[in-house]
């Protein structure tokens, strides 16, 4: 039987493996008054319209560190809406949030407000195909989900021009109905104290032997499924894996499947080079991914501290899949967590980062009432954000509201203009004094400006920094 390949790793360093989870993470929400964390939890809860977090959004994605992935994030993006030489229209596309309509649902009558570089604001509403556009050659829009009586939710994308198609909401369905429990036997390893099962359409399962027990759903990949099972050591190391793909998971309902034997792990090399003085601490994320299943197949996690400007990691993974995918946190003293995120389209052997492109650590976020500003205090180190997600949040004559938006950070400083709503919405409008900082997170997107990233089909691709406070 295979056995694990050996990783090597820095004294004080730990390597852990990361449980697959069926849905990312929401980006969790801070409220400042009480009142209003309350009002949230029971009404509406912590979903963004945006979902910029310090995590990849998606079914069984990787909750290191990311960002909304295409497909699965609440504000999902565009490109080019117009054909011709001369766009004339900016387009919105609004889905369900799972709060006005289902994920994967097109909404009608929604309200969206454009408005353009002299103010003027053009007031539409989504057609049956949940569409909206302004012909114009630039704007900022607002779209208004209206959930009931008290409880609204504002979502403003700044910086669009004529030929733009954004997208907002949950392309696809984020939950799915049960088909029922598939039984797999395993192999066993006799370094390991722990197997993980790990399947499409599912949460996976956990187990100190054999067989373990899986709920499968009726996802979209559950004619065409993979497993794998990940062999752990006591330190949650992996040691071998075994799996099978092109799975028909409705036929294998109440049925036992036998893995076949373990294969031997991977080994990963990371060179972190240039990391900046103020960093105490770095945490290393590697994995596979398998073309657009959304599971990730085991993560492996290496954390170390950090003494110099230089370290060398290694990193032992289970080799299920057709491309690599790194995640780095940097934790520094005095600001927020920095995460560096790079997905190559092909496996790779070694890992590189020259952390002299990091993003600013930041820290201090706030709701810059005298100026109508999100914001931030920014470290030395470092280059500017070049993509803002921030949020506000009041309660105006007992309406609770969250305002979510998108824009460039200031030339002048760390700061984001606050998008002005727009007359229609005055009986739902803060006065300066009951709004309150709500959310901020910062992206550099690397050889990208920030038009390119507001409009990318996909921008889950992209190498970038960001940081969440």
């Amino acid at each position: 039987m295979p056995t694990g390949v050996t990783t090597a790793t820095p004294r004080g360093a730990r390597t852990r493996q990361k449980p697959a989870s069926l849905h990312g993470e929401w980006y969790h929400c801070e409220m400042r008054l009480l009142l209003l964390a309350i009002m949230i939890a029971a009404v509406q809860g912590c979903g963004d319209n945006i979902h910029f977090a310090l995590t990849d959004a998606g079914s069984g994605t990787d909750a290191s560190a990311g960002d909304a992935s295409a497909g699965d994030a609440s504000f999902v993006d565009g490109g080019g809406g117009d054909s011709g030489m001369t766009p004339t229209t900016i387009t919105v596309t609004v889905y369900g949030d799972g709060t006005d309509a289902p994920a994967g649902q097109l909404v009608p009558n929604t309200k969206v407000y454009f408005t353009a570089l002299d103010g003027t604001v053009t007031s539409t509403t989504t057609d049956a195909n949940g569409v909206a556009t302004a012909t114009l050659p630039a704007a900022t829009a607002i779209v208004a989900r209206n959930y009931n009586a008290t409880n609204w939710s504002l979502t403003g994308f700044v910086g669009l021009v004529a030929g733009d198609s954004i997208v907002i909401g949950f392309t696809s369905p984020t939950s799915f109905s049960s088909l029922g429990a598939i039984t797999f036997d395993l192999p066993t390893d006799a370094s390991a104290t722990s197997y993980q099962m790990i399947t499409s359409c599912s949460n996976g399962g956990v187990g100190a032997s054999s067989p373990i027990s899986v709920t499968v759903t009726a996802c979209p990949d559950q004619m065409s499924a993979s497993a794998v099972v990940v062999a752990l050591d006591a330190g949650g190391a992996p040691v071998g894996y075994s799996s099978m793909t092109g799975l028909a998971l409705p036929s294998l309902v109440n049925t036992i499947v036998t893995m076949p034997a373990y294969q031997g792990t991977t080994t990963v090399n990371g060179a972190f080079t240039n990391l900046p003085a103020a960093t105490t601490n770095l945490q290393w994320t590697t994995n596979y991914r398998k073309g657009t299943d959304p599971v990730v197949y085991g993560s492996s996690i290496v954390s170390s501290p950090v003494a110099s400007t230089a370290l060398n990691l290694s990193a032992s993974i289970i080799g299920f899949g057709d491309r690599s995918h790194f995640s780095v946190k940097l934790t520094e003293t005095g600001s927020a967590v920095v995460a560096f995120i790079q997905e190559p389209t092909t496996i790779v052997s070694s890992f590189q980062l020259d952390a002299s492109s990091t993003i600013h650590g930041a820290t201090a976020a706030h709701y810059d009432q005298a100026h109508q500003t999100i914001a931030w205090t920014e470290s030395a180190t470092g280059a500017d954000a070049n993509f803002v997600d921030a949020a506000l949040a009041w309660i105006h004559s007992g309406i609770l509201v969250r305002y979510e938006f998108v824009a460039p950070r200031d030339a002048s400083g760390a700061s984001a203009a606050i998008p002005q709503l727009p007359a229609e919405l005055s009986a739902i409008a803060y006065a300066p004094a009951e709004a309150s900082y709500n959310g901020l997170t910062l992206g550099l997107y690397l050889g990208y400006l920030y038009h390119d990233v507001l409009v990318a089909t996909d921008r889950s691709t992209f190498t970038r920094w960001v940081t969440s406070l």
